[in-house]
């Protein structure tokens, strides 16, 4: 949350796997809420396990509901991978991409 901080001032960030689309202006409740709202799109794979990268699809378009990462000032590094089940880390990857301005790309 180093975006919104007045005396936190990174000199660069680093998101591995993660997301910024989650609700600034509530409550942790609501968070949660949203989320169980969406419960209905976890899927469980042919191992038994519990995929539930779908609960924050598709990633918002409302700015109230993700972080505001154009306010980033330092270099971002982002590290997703393709193949993520557990967060729609490949997606939220994409939307930061045309959120902030590109340095250099690897």
């Amino acid at each position: 949350m180093a975006v919104y901080s007045e005396e936190v001032q990174p000199k660069c960030c680093v998101c591995i796997s993660g997301s910024h689309a989650q609700p600034l202006k509530t409550s942790l409740l609501a968070v949660f809420e949203h989320l169980n709202k969406n419960v209905h799109k976890a899927r469980i794979d042919e191992k038994n396990r519990v995929i539930w990268r779908d609960l924050l699809l598709p990633i918002p378009t409302d700015p109230d509901m993700k972080i505001d990462v154009g306010r980033i000032k330092c270099p971002l590094l982002v590290i997703y991978g393709t193949d993520d089940l557990n967060w729609p880390a490949a997606e939220s990857a994409e939307d930061v991409s045309v959120t902030v301005t590109p340095v250099t790309s690897v």
